[in-house]
């Protein structure tokens, strides 16, 4: 399980470090069978730095048998909707959880501006990402796996969403030819 709350890097780690760091735990652990990486409280930051993360979930795609699962919410967005975009397109993902908070090609990059004569500061969204396709015009990035979090589920201390991957984990395993 990996909790991915920001695109950025923080003073003791780079995102390209706590990739490869990853990456490392992953091939030291290769019976590891399943991934989950929770993005459902990533509202963005440089989308850039998520190169080396997206290769680590590609690296542990392709190195086992087992799943890849994306948890994914209505605060996924800016560039974690566009890291959203890319495990959608590229990778073989359960997403599990809510639609995301943005569509897959959007605007983004924020300038601060001044209005002259208000003196009111705003945001100007200045880029238009597109990272999938060029006919993609959905409004969001839809769960497989819908897991909607409710108040109730919240002061219970539940997380459906991780109640339904770790039942699809469960089928998996039931699924499996026994070993003798």
């Amino acid at each position: 399980y990996v909790q991915f709350n920001q695109v950025q890097d923080t003073p003791e780690e780079s995102l390209e470090e706590f990739a490869l760091r990853l990456r490392r735990f992953l091939k030291e652990h290769p019976d590891l069978k399943n991934l989950i990486v929770d993005v459902r409280h990533n509202s963005g930051g440089n989308t850039y730095l998520t190169i080396p993360l997206l290769k680590t979930l590609i690296y542990f795609e392709t190195s086992r048998e087992g799943r890849l699962f994306a948890i994914i919410g209505r605060n996924t967005f800016s560039a974690c909707q566009n890291f959203a975009t890319e495990i959608d397109r590229l990778m073989d993902v359960t997403l599990v959880g809510e639609p995301t908070g943005s569509s897959p090609n959007s605007i983004g990059e924020s300038t601060d501006v001044r209005l002259p004569y208000s003196k009111v500061s705003a945001g100007i969204s200045t880029r238009y990402w597109q990272t999938s396709w060029p006919r993609d015009r959905r409004v969001w990035i839809a769960p497989d796996v819908p897991a909607e979090l409710s108040s109730a589920d919240y002061f219970a201390n539940h997380d459906p969403a991780l109640a339904a991957i770790f039942e699809l984990i469960a089928e998996d395993a039931e699924d499996e030819p026994q070993r003798h």
